[in-house]
Parts: C-alpha cells; structure tokens; sequence
C-alpha cells in the first residue's frame, strides 16, 4: 500500500504529466484561434491554480505574438470566476 508521501509524489508527477500534455495540445492546434481558444479554456478543467499560472506564463511567452487578444480574454474571464 502507498504511503501519503507516495501518493502526493505520485499525484506531483501526474499533473506534471498533463501540463505537459496541455502545452503539447496547444502548440499542436496553434494553426487554428477558435481551435486554440477551445483547448485552453479546456485546461481549465483540469490544472490546479498553480498549474494554471505556469500555463500563463508560457502561453503570454510562446503565444502573445499570435493569440495576445485570446489569452487576455481567456485568463481574465478565468480569474474573474
């Protein structure tokens, strides 16, 4: 049986895994704005805020020269909720 140490290392690792994940979508679909939008309000759903705030940082680093309207839009709804 895991212990609780075990099982946060576990968990840790499990949402590294879908940061990545979710970073790998967005590049993936960056060809399309309405695809992209779609995917990261997706995101949402499932990073914990401190997840959400290193998806930020990368997405206004990678994205803001391409998609600035969309990411201000989607983080600014999303802090308001």
């Amino acid at each position: 049986m895991l212990r609780i140490k075990d099982k946060l290392l576990t968990i840790n690792v499990y949402r590294k895994k879908m940061l990545e994940y979710i970073k790998t979508i967005l590049l993936k679909v960056s060809f399309d704005k309405m695809l992209f939008e779609k995917e990261l309000r997706k995101a949402f759903k499932v990073l914990a805020a401190e997840e959400l705030q290193q998806l930020k940082q990368w997405c206004y680093d990678q994205f803001s020269g391409m998609y600035l309207l969309i990411l201000n839009r989607v983080f600014t709804r999303s802090q308001a909720q």
